[in-house]
Order: structure tokens, then C-alpha cells, then sequence
């Protein structure tokens, strides 16, 4: 190893318990690497010191960023769309609804619980049989996708219409187990095509 950071400091940040520290460090042939270092402390008759473990965690801290990264990006297009996204956790029976989806519908913050009838009770009921096909069709992997028009009641007694988009993942046995798609408000292109 060319260079470590910290390396200096490390026999003087060693408690009597030990210590685990992450340095950045470069080999001798130019690559960067980042070492988890276990020191702890060992005392022998007359030889003071302490012993160094190091483990190479360049691949998890690479994980990691990369994991923010995406992060970072599904935050910023989930915040710069104009649909409401939902994930829906089949197997726990519990649905994350994102704020501008329960804005379509009139309702912000803790007002919408994770219960899936929180969209589904609240569906026009000529809508109501239209969407459960869909959605049972894409579930037993009849339809590439899920995707349907129906009628929601929004807070204020009205019904707006909105577009349901989603897919689901299975498991090795072909059940469903987790679906997550968007929403969006087409209300205003319905009205015009009523027009």
C-alpha cells in the first residue's frame, strides 16, 4: 500500500476494547481501495502493541453508492411527475401511496392509511369490475401489463377519472408478491372526449 488515510492516528485512536474504522488507501500499482480496519490492542509480556485485520470493502461501499444513486434518482423523477405512484405489498396486504397520488384524490399526510380498500372503496362502481379484471389478469400473468381507466371519488364528492398503470414481480412458484405502478389524473381529456 502507497498511501492509507489515517494511518498515523490509528495507534493512538485504539481503545482497550478495539476499533473498527474504514481508510482509503491506494496499491502500489495505482488502484484505489477502501479497507475496513479491525485494530485491537495486544499485550504480550514485553512487547506492547496492537494486532491489524484489514478487510477490502470496495465492492459494498461501491453497492452502497450506487443504492443512493438510485435512490436519489427515483426521488427526483417521483417528485418531477405529475403521476401518483403506489407499491403495493401483496403478501403483507399493505400499499404505500404516494402524496400526489392521494392529492388526486383530495387527501395529503396520514389521512390515506396503507390498506389497498383505500383505493379500491373508493372506485366508481360501473369501474369497479373493469379494474379487477385488469389487475387479476396481469396478476395471473395474462396481461403483459396493468393498466386501466377508472373513475375515483375524490374527497370532495366528485369522481375524477384516472389512469392506473402497474406491474408486478412473482416468485420462482408464479405468485405475486409485491406490484407497484403510477396514477394519473386524465380527467381533463375524458371531459373533452365526452365533449
Amino acid at each position: 500500500i502507497q498511501s492509507f488515510t489515517g494511518m498515523s492516528e490509528i495507534p493512538q485512536r485504539i481503545s482497550s476494547s478495539g476499533e473498527i474504522s474504514e481508510h482509503h488507501c491506494v496499491r502500489h500499482d495505482g488502484l484505489e481501495l477502501d479497507i475496513e480496519l479491525s485494530a485491537s490492542p495486544v499485550t504480550e509480556q514485553d512487547y506492547p502493541g496492537f494486532s491489524l485485520i484489514m478487510r477490502d470493502v470496495t465492492t459494498r461501499k461501491q453497492d452502497v453508492n450506487s443504492l443512493r444513486a438510485s435512490e436519489e434518482r427515483y426521488m427526483l423523477a417521483a417528485n418531477g411527475a405529475n403521476d401518483g405512484l403506489w407499491d403495493w405489498n401483496l403478501a403483507a396486504g399493505t400499499m404505500y401511496y404516494s402524496p400526489r397520488w392521494k392529492a388526486f384524490l383530495g387527501y395529503s399526510g396520514s389521512e390515506i392509511s396503507t390498506a389497498p380498500e383505500e383505493w379500491f372503496d373508493r372506485i366508481h362502481p360501473d369501474d369497479r369490475h373493469r379494474l379487477q379484471t385488469a389487475l387479476g389478469e396481469h396478476l395471473r400473468q395474462k396481461r403483459e401489463n396493468f393498466e386501466c381507466e377508472h373513475r375515483g371519488l375524490h374527497r370532495d364528492g366528485q369522481y375524477r377519472w384516472l389512469l392506473a398503470r402497474g406491474i408486478a414481480l412473482w416468485d420462482a412458484d408464479g405468485v405475486a408478491y409485491r406490484m407497484a405502478g403510477s396514477l394519473t389524473d386524465v380527467s381533463t381529456r375524458k371531459n373533452l372526449e365526452e365533449l
